[in-house]
């Protein structure tokens, strides 16, 4: 059972819905029963463990969320980064594309069939040291 850690009387979950003055959705949580005071402690989400008393008090479920949050961060931007470097060569290649169909230096069916070579060529791409 969660106790409350300001007067230590046990919580009430209190499921997920929909405030009845505001009409907004909020998530589900554990409240005091004692109304003289605000002790709401963290919000519960499935990814995280159901705060204790124990563990609420030492600040653990926040920290357990600030961590899983700096990894989702952390994870994203790798994925966006990586998503950027791929729009990036297909531009590149498209730029250099361009420019060759427009001076007449390559073939519109060659560049047809060989566009995602120069992509892959431009997104692996290692410069040389000088």
């Amino acid at each position: 059972m969660n106790n409350c850690i300001v007067c230590n009387q046990p919580l009430k979950f209190i499921p997920a819905g929909v405030s009845k003055s505001t009409g907004r959705p909020y998530n589900s949580f554990w409240a005091c029963n004692d109304k003289s005071h605000k002790q709401t402690p963290v919000y519960t989400n499935p990814a995280f463990k159901t705060p204790t008393g124990a563990n609420l008090a030492s600040g653990g479920v926040i920290r357990e969320a600030q961590e899983r949050k700096a990894e989702m961060i952390t994870e994203f931007q790798a994925t966006k980064d990586e998503g950027m470097r791929i729009l990036n060569s297909k531009n590149i290649a498209g730029d250099i594309i361009v420019a060759l169909l427009e001076r007449g230096l390559v073939d519109k069916t060659e560049i047809e069939s060989t566009f995602n070579q120069y992509c892959d060529y431009i997104y692996n791409y290692q410069p040389k040291p000088f």
